[in-house]
């Protein structure tokens, strides 16, 4: 596991010395290179039923789902600290089927963004469209609704299932691979300006 962890961190430095080998990076990071969370048998145990209730709950395959921040790679790249029980669990959902469901089921409630005071304010509103235009879905954008209070309800109660191998389970919805591949991208290129 120590090798794996050090391995991403040599490929996480390859991009603050060459910007151009970002889509490299970012590919191999998360797309190719296996979690550091599924190293572990207790934990791999965890993942299948967490997977499982994620396939059960959304309609999806267990391959539409990724690991993502420290879980993934053994460290964080914002906090710079390494993953450990305490860490959340950042999930990732790869499906045009459920970002398009998520979409249409917010853009009712919101009457097609026309009853925007759903959402907190402004900026929640413009933080949920701008990540739309990049192909994601992220719950922290959510307006008041039945889709948030769903969404959150089943999250709360699967990272209470699941506290004691982490502090908190997220996910966020992308509409296609491409769309996962550049937020991870984009990730990076912050963590290299850092």
């Amino acid at each position: 596991m120590v090798e794996l962890i050090e391995s991403n961190r040599k490929l996480t430095r390859t991009v603050q010395e060459d910007r151009r080998n970002i889509r490299l990076v970012a590919t191999n990071l998360y797309l190719v290179n296996p979690s550091i969370v599924f190293l572990s048998d207790e934990t791999r145990d965890k993942l299948y039923l967490i997977y499982n209730e994620l396939t059960r709950k959304f309609n999806i395959p267990f391959n539409n789902i990724f690991i993502t921040g420290s879980a993934h790679i053994g460290f964080s790249l914002k906090r710079n600290c390494d993953f450990d029980r305490n860490s959340d669990l950042d999930i990732s959902i790869i499906s045009a089927s459920l970002f398009n469901k998520i979409l249409n089921c917010i853009l009712d409630e919101s009457n097609s963004y026309r009853s925007n005071h759903i959402f907190k304010n402004q900026e929640q509103l413009r933080a949920f469209k701008e990540n739309i235009s990049k192909g994601k879905i992220h719950p922290l954008y959510f307006p008041n609704g039945y889709t948030k209070n769903d969404w959150d309800s089943f999250f709360q109660k699967l990272s209470r299932q699941h506290n004691n191998c982490f502090s908190k389970i997220t996910a966020c919805v992308y509409l296609s691979e491409e769309c996962f591949r550049f937020y991870q991208e984009e990730g990076l290129s912050k963590f290299c300006v850092s």
